[in-house]
C-alpha cells in the first residue's frame, strides 16, 4: 500500500506510496553520539511492526497501490518491507535509531563477510541523486539516497520526496503533509514496555500527540516523526 499526501493545499495530490506489505529532516536529524559527560542514553529494545492504520471503505478509492511478495507458488502473504517517503531519508533513518530503538543494516566486510554495526550516517543531509527505472511513477523514481532500518519484524525503507524540482508540475513542489486524517493515518510499532520508550521521548523533547490511553489490555501513545508522519507507540500484551 501506498499513500502519503504531499501538500495540505486543495490542488490535486500526489500521494507517497507503501508497498505492501507498506520508509523525516528533524530537531536533530544527525543521530550524533552524546557528549563525554552527557548522560547516557536510555536503553530501548528493537521494536515491532504492528500495523498500518488506512482511512479507506473500497479496497481502491485513492489510489492506494499494494505490492505483495511472493510466487506463483507462494501459499501465504507476507508482511516483507515498508516503503516511506521522507524529506531527507538518511536523517529519518538516524531519528528513528536515536528516539524508537530501530537499528541501521550492518556494514559487511566483502571479503570476509564479517558485519559490524553501521554508525549513523554523517551527514545526513545529502544531494538527490539521479532518476532511475522501471517505476510505476511516470517521471522516474528518486532511489538515491535510501534509509534502511530495521525492526525486530520487519524493515523499513526511506526514499527522498519524490515531488520536486517540478517533476510532479509546480504546484505540488511542497513539503510532506502531515498523515494524520490522510489516506494513511498512521504506522504503528510495538514494545514490550513503554515506560523506557516514553523517559526517552522526554529526554528528548518529542512531544506526545495523544496518550498514553488504554490500548486493549495495555496502552499506546501517538507522536509524530520529523516530517509529520503519525507513529503510535503500543505496549504488547500479556
Amino acid at each position: 500500500m501506498r499513500s502519503r499526501l504531499q501538500s495540505d493545499g486543495a490542488a490535486p495530490r500526489f500521494r507517497r506510496a507503501l508497498p505492501a506489505a507498506l520508509a523525516l529532516v528533524a530537531v536533530a536529524c544527525g543521530g550524533g553520539l552524546a557528549a563525554p559527560d552527557a548522560p547516557a542514553p536510555i536503553a530501548l529494545p528493537v521494536p515491532s511492526f504492528h500495523h498500518v492504520h488506512v482511512n479507506s471503505i473500497d479496497p481502491d478509492p485513492d489510489g492506494i497501490l499494494g505490492e505483495f511478495n511472493g510466487t506463483a507458488e507462494t501459499t501465504e502473504l507476507f508482511h516483507g518491507h515498508t516503503h516511506l517517503w521522507h524529506e531527507q531519508p538518511l536523517c529519518a533513518a538516524n531519528w528513528y535509531v536515536e528516539h524508537l530503538g530501530l537499528t541501521l543494516p550492518p556494514l559487511r566486510d566483502p571479503e570476509t563477510g564479517a558485519e559490524a554495526p553501521r554508525p549513523p550516517y554523517d551527514p545526513c543531509d545529502v544531494e538527490i541523486g539521479d532518476v532511475s527505472y522501471p517505476t510505476f511513477l511516470p517521471m522516474g523514481q528518486l532511489r538515491s539516497p535510501i534509509g534502511n532500518v530495521r525492526l525486530a519484524n520487519a524493515g523499513w525503507a526511506w526514499y527522498s520526496r519524490q515531488c520536486r524540482d517540478g517533476r510532479c508540475g509546480p504546484e505540488l513542489d511542497r513539503r510532506l503533509a502531515r498523515s494524520r486524517g490522510q489516506v494513511v493515518d498512521h504506522v504503528a510499532v510495538s514494545y514490550p514496555d513503554l515506560d523506557p520508550v516514553l523517559a526517552r521521548l522526554a529526554a528528548a523533547g518529542i512531544p506526545l500527540l495523544d496518550g498514553p490511553y488504554a490500548f486493549g489490555d495495555t496502552r499506546a501513545v501517538l507522536i509524530e516523526d520529523l516530517d509529520g508522519l503519525a507513529i503510535e507507540l503500543t505496549e504488547a500484551g500479556s
